[in-house]
């Protein structure tokens, strides 16, 4: 499976997804789900 995401800066590791992921995705959760597990 591929995810495609668009992005400005190259997203190789899985610490950039994560950080594409936080930056973009956790403020449109609820305020209950945008807790990340470290």
């Amino acid at each position: 499976m591929v995810l495609l995401l668009p992005s400005r800066q190259p997203l190789e590791t899985a610490d950039d997804i994560r950080e594409f992921a936080i930056q973009h995705f956790l403020p449109s959760l609820p305020a209950a789900l945008r807790t990340v597990p470290v």
